[in-house]
């Protein structure tokens, strides 16, 4: 009688370490990639660049340039030119090329705040018209690229974290 106990007690350890031992170690998964939407949703993106013409105009945000520009998940976007606020929305379609998305960008409505000279109109009208001309957009980590339809840059917007 003992000696089938025994025997009914190790079969019972011998199945919990069997049934351990067949379902393994968990696997390690990378974590799920965020999809674009994502990716571009939430964050306030400074403006750190804009094509002038045949030049391209680097811009140090917080310095010279206070343009954003902010997609939210429900397709809107809000922003600023550094004058006058913006609003519209937005859809980007699959990716084309590697990290490449077509993109449509719609203002459908802004402040008329005239801006302080020459210079700042001729910015501001070159910003806003970029948004027309955008067909695709370039995105990476921390920054994301405009591209109008010969494939040129016309926008750049970085992202820093709160208090960089």
């Amino acid at each position: 009688m003992r000696v089938a106990r025994h025997m009914a007690v190790l079969a019972a350890i011998l199945a919990l370490f069997g049934s351990c031992a067949s379902q393994g170690p968990a696997p390690n998964r990378p974590p799920k990639e965020k999809s674009v939407e994502e990716r571009l949703s939430g964050k306030v993106w400074l403006l750190a660049g804009y094509a002038a013409g045949k030049a391209f105009i680097p811009i140090e945000p917080g310095h010279g340039s206070s343009a954003k520009l902010v997609f939210a998940s429900n397709r809107t976007l809000s922003g600023s030119t550094g004058w006058n606020s913006v609003a519209g929305t937005w859809s980007i379609r699959a990716e084309t090329r590697p990290g490449q998305y077509p993109v449509s960008l719609r203002v459908t409505r802004t402040t008329k705040l005239a801006p302080p000279g020459e210079i700042a109109d001729r910015f501001e009208r070159d910003v806003m018209n970029h948004f027309k001309n955008a067909v695709s957009i370039r995105l990476t980590r921390d920054e994301f690229r405009i591209l109008d339809d010969k494939g040129a840059v016309i926008l750049h917007y970085i992202f820093r974290p709160a208090g960089q």
